[in-house]
């Protein structure tokens, strides 16, 4: 008894991040499991075209609550959380009504962009796709500052069998790519609607206590979010997106398949540690900033804790990437290791960058940060747009991509090290 006795999380923030932990495990395994049978149902152009669709659905998506829905972990009285929540909830129903005009006169425009009529197909879902991202986006922030990371844990798994059920189900019925994009769409809904139910049947909110007048006070409050922190998150989702397009264009949708896929694969295990440890940081390091705590100590055990974490998955990656996505996927899927090889550092010290990058919210550091976003992502497009053009090798546009977005992401490790050191004279 005295050995378990040992063996439990002593503190709050261990206790949480290993039980969204755990809940993310489960849920990544899943995924990685069908992942052999769905590269032999599908092939590198479906992935390309699925990685189209999905960065579409995840422009909007960002865009969807006006980032409203990361200020809910904030305020101190859980009345202002509440219409905060309010607030969310009337932005991302009204954009997704807005969005089916907007499909609709502008679907010659869209077509001659993408030029690639799978996804015309399922044009018409992105409204219904983008509702359920925000709410999903909405819900799981609520969750947050309510620690219920069981909550979480258990909607992950949720989606995930779905996504995978979906996907192999329909590859087997010879569905194509409809198949991929249905999974995906049908996970998106299935997420939301139990995180809806777990909110409104768990928890107690006073809908009494929602007024127009405090909407507008917590609006004003936490401006920053949509005017400042909103165009940071879109210039990263487009960096994203711009790199996805920029693929198709200049090498063709079977490589952005080897890259979308293999990019499908890493994410799967990265975010079983990085977004469980990102959910848990954001709530204590508020917690700790309203508190009138130093952020430094926190950062800094998290920081040394994650490169810890990804020493030994990222040492396999660059040794042996090519060998285990040829073993696992099949020979067709070995070029999908040599990017993942070649993307090694940058994976690295993303996986340890993108759990901390919320620090400049918590501080009202959006400004300087939006700036350096900025530089992150121009570097990153500027890298692939000159390469690409002027007949570089997939190859030799990565490693080099790599390295250099390896130095700034150090850079900005060191930044945000910096801005936390006397956080609390705030």
């Amino acid at each position: 008894m005295n050995y378990l006795v040992k063996l439990k999380p002593k503190s709050d923030f261990k206790r949480n991040v290993i039980t969204l932990l755990t809940g993310t495990t489960i849920a990544q395994i899943i995924p990685i499991a069908v992942s052999p049978i769905l590269t032999r149902l599908y092939s590198p152009e479906d992935f390309g075209v699925l990685a189209l669709f999905t960065s579409l659905v995840t422009i909007v998506g960002i865009i969807s609550t006006g980032l409203y829905e990361s200020a809910i972990v904030l305020p101190k009285r859980k009345k202002d959380a509440v219409n905060i929540l309010g607030l969310c909830h009337i932005i991302v129903f009204s954009f997704s009504l807005i969005l089916f005009p907007i499909l609709w006169f502008g679907e010659s425009i869209i077509a001659n962009f993408i030029n690639d009529e799978a996804i015309l197909d399922w044009l018409y879902f992105i409204p219904l796709a983008t509702l359920f991202m925000g709410l999903i986006q909405t819900y799981t922030n609520w969750s947050i500052r309510n620690s219920s990371y069981k909550r979480l844990a258990t909607n992950r798994i949720a989606q995930n069998i779905t996504l995978a059920a979906t996907n192999v189900s329909a590859g087997f019925l010879g569905f194509g790519v409809s198949g991929l994009i249905a999974g995906f769409f049908g996970s998106q809904l299935v997420s939301s609607v139990l995180l809806f139910l777990k909110v409104k049947f768990e928890d107690s909110i006073n809908l009494k206590s929602i007024s127009w007048e405090r909407i507008k006070l917590n609006a004003h409050r936490y401006q920053d979010f949509p005017k400042i922190n909103l165009f940071q998150v879109l210039v990263d989702t487009l960096q994203a997106s711009l790199i996805v397009f920029s693929i198709k264009g200049i090498w063709g949708v079977a490589i952005l398949g080897l890259y979308a896929f293999m990019m499908r694969i890493l994410r799967a295990p990265l975010n079983i540690i990085g977004s469980s440890i990102s959910q848990v940081f954001y709530q204590k390091a508020s917690q700790a900033f309203n508190n009138k705590e130093n952020l430094f100590s926190i950062l800094l055990k998290t920081m040394l804790t994650l490169a810890l974490l990804g020493v030994v998955p990222f040492t396999i990656l660059l040794f042996f990437a090519p060998e285990l996505f040829s073993f696992a996927f099949g020979q067709e899927w070995q070029e999908a290791g040599v990017y993942a090889q070649l993307l090694t550092p940058w994976l690295f010290f993303n996986f340890i960058y993108s759990p901390l990058s919320q620090v400049p919210l918590i501080l009202n550091k959006q400004k300087k940060s939006f700036v350096l976003g900025l530089i992150y992502n121009l570097i990153i497009f500027g890298i692939i747009y000159f390469m690409g053009a002027n007949g570089f090798s997939p190859h030799t546009t990565f490693i080099t991509l790599s390295i250099a977005i390896s130095i700034y992401l150090v850079f900005m490790l060191m930044w945000l090290l910096s801005i936390t050191k006397y956080s609390n004279t705030n």
